[in-house]
């Protein structure tokens, strides 16, 4: 969707914190990890994409959004996303900055 601006008008600079969180984890490998084996692989990815993306736009993120909960779609539709497979599970602790 485009948008239409005028001069010195600012766009809002928004972050959908979960889309990189699971690229971040798989192109990483899992010893990116804590002392205690904790994996940390998905933090530094989506942290270095966070840095790569502020250096290109030269700004800082207005907002990155995180989800608070579920958004109740299963729960209207069984089949909501049932062909994709499951999230490891060790991304889910590692998942949130």
């Amino acid at each position: 969707m485009g948008t239409l601006r005028t001069r010195g008008e600012r766009r809002l600079f928004l972050i959908d914190g979960p889309e990189p969180r699971l690229p971040a984890f798989f192109a990483l490998p899992e010893s990116i990890a804590t002392s205690t084996g904790e994996p940390t692989n998905a933090i530094f990815g989506f942290a270095s994409m966070l840095v790569k993306i502020v250096h290109r736009l030269r700004r800082l993120p207005d907002v990155v959004a995180w989800d608070a909960g579920t958004s109740g779609r299963t729960e209207l539709f069984a089949d909501y996303k049932a062909q994709r497979r499951s999230a490891p599970t060790c991304s889910s602790s590692s998942g949130r900055p």
